[in-house]
């Protein structure tokens, strides 16, 4: 897809070795400087570095690449402003924490974005959402930045800056709570029952969304529940919100002996709104990412180490006209 690009990757943090590692993935040829990956611990690092060439001593001359990605390495920063104006000079993709150069980290950007005010219950402290969101999200807006910066000099117009700040990029995430604010005045809340639809089986946790009356009455009809139409806590949607215990008793016989996929597999297909909380382990053995080949090997890592593969396909049209998407 991007064979024929030469990338250099400056980074100290994962938002860089990220949008780094898309390009690589990608097939562009991405050269990274010896002080990237430093602090991502050693499976994060090998990752991170798949199917890039390190560089050692002196930062390289930026002007000699396509791309070059930014993330808190002031020294080469210094040089990529001193390249050339013509029309060949590289996209340069920096990306920061906050807008400007000051450093935070991906726990101050969840707060400040908003994501740990909607996250948890009502009654517990906020909560950072699990991983490095707040940097994988920045890198993802950084790479499709840049692409789009890529075809612009493709078209004649020279090489561009693309400025990408983690804060900026996820209170784009939250759009949605930002929309209802700012038209109806309507406040993300937390709950203090998270569970919401979600029910316990014999290996996890299973979400069907049985609010609608065409959805209850097929789980009822399904499973052979008996006497819901004359019971006032289950015979209407308004009366089961009020009633989650209550349905959740009823359930409880016809989930808890059955596993996560067993029931999504059976309600999916009648149209009921179903899904299953995956583990990473369901995930390595899901069916559909087994099809997709979602997953990849890191070369020479010992144990075996699976990762998550680009996220993009590229379907030739001949393909796509055949229906191999």
């Amino acid at each position: 897809m991007l064979g024929n690009l030469k990338v250099l990757e400056a980074a100290i943090s994962i938002k860089g070795a990220y949008c780094g590692w898309l390009f690589a993935q990608a097939g562009a040829s991405v050269h990274f400087t010896e002080y990237s990956c430093d602090s991502f611990g050693p499976e994060v690092a090998r990752w991170l570095s798949m199917e890039k060439t390190p560089l050692k001593g002196q930062p390289p001359r930026a002007d000699e690449y396509d791309v070059v990605i930014l993330d808190g390495v002031p020294e080469l920063a210094a040089g990529v402003e001193r390249t050339s104006a013509d029309a060949n000079r590289p996209v340069v993709i920096g990306l920061s924490d906050v807008p400007g150069d000051g450093p935070t980290s991906d726990l101050t950007v969840s707060a400040l974005s908003g994501m740990m005010a909607i996250n948890a219950s009502e009654t517990s402290p906020p909560l950072r959402e699990p991983g490095n969101q707040t940097y994988m999200v920045a890198a993802l807006s950084g790479f499709f930045g840049g692409c789009a910066a890529l075809v612009a000099r493709e078209r004649g117009q020279g090489g561009s800056a693309v400025r990408v700040s983690a804060l900026e990029a996820m209170v784009n995430v939250l759009a949605p709570q930002v929309l209802a604010y700012g038209y109806q005045g309507v406040k993300a809340l937390r709950s203090d029952d998270a569970r919401g639809y979600l029910f316990p089986c014999s290996d996890g946790w299973v979400s069907i969304v049985i609010a609608s009356e065409s959805a209850w009455t097929t789980v009822a009809q399904v499973w052979g529940i008996p006497g819901w139409e004359q019971d006032e806590r289950l015979n209407s949607e308004k009366n089961r919100r009020r009633n989650m215990d209550a349905v959740r008793d009823v359930l409880r016989p016809y989930l808890e002996s059955r596993k996560c996929r067993e029931v999504f597999e059976e309600l999916a297909p009648m149209r009921v709104v179903c899904g299953y909380a995956a583990t990473p382990a369901m995930l390595l053995t899901d069916p559909h990412l087994t099809e997709r080949e979602s997953f990849i090997a890191i070369d020479g890592a010992r144990p075996k180490t699976i990762v998550p593969r680009l996220p993009i396909r590229v379907i030739e049209t001949r393909q796509a006209q055949r229906g191999e998407v």
